[in-house]
């Protein structure tokens, strides 16, 4: 219980100093990710359900910092690393067969295996 009273505490301390870059990663993110498809914004709706604690951004940022300063193309970056890390785990949820992720349906639980290894496909080419 202690353990994550700290983890806590330092995430917060974390999203304290480098907050309004990571907001403009997630503006990025989404940005990068609109579509004038239905079908492909249901799903990226979807799927923004289950938000992470944006650990690689996080991180990405934090050695931006410390580094130099954090720019605009740090936070492409950050963003491309999110995409990156999403599409994996579209992907390794149809290998593993996985239904929920924090506790919302994963989008093969949803829809299908095939859905989300496009979509995990859709997110790697907007990444790179």
């Amino acid at each position: 219980m202690q353990e994550d009273v700290v983890k806590q505490d330092l995430l917060s301390r974390v999203e304290e100093f480098i907050g309004k870059d990571l907001t403009e990663v997630e503006v990025i993110f989404r940005a990068e990710l609109e579509s004038c498809n239905p079908y492909v914004t249901d799903v990226f709706a979807h799927v923004s359900r289950f938000r992470g604690k944006r650990l690689r951004p996080m991180l990405l940022l934090l050695s931006a910092s410390a580094t130099g300063g954090i720019t605009h193309s740090h936070k492409v970056l950050a963003a491309v690393v999110e995409m990156i890390h999403t599409a994996t785990l579209g992907h390794d949820d149809v290998l593993d067969d996985a239904e929920p992720r924090r506790h919302v349906a994963t989008v093969n639980a949803r829809w299908n295996n095939e859905t989300s290894v496009l979509f995990g496909d859709y997110l790697f080419t907007h990444a790179f």
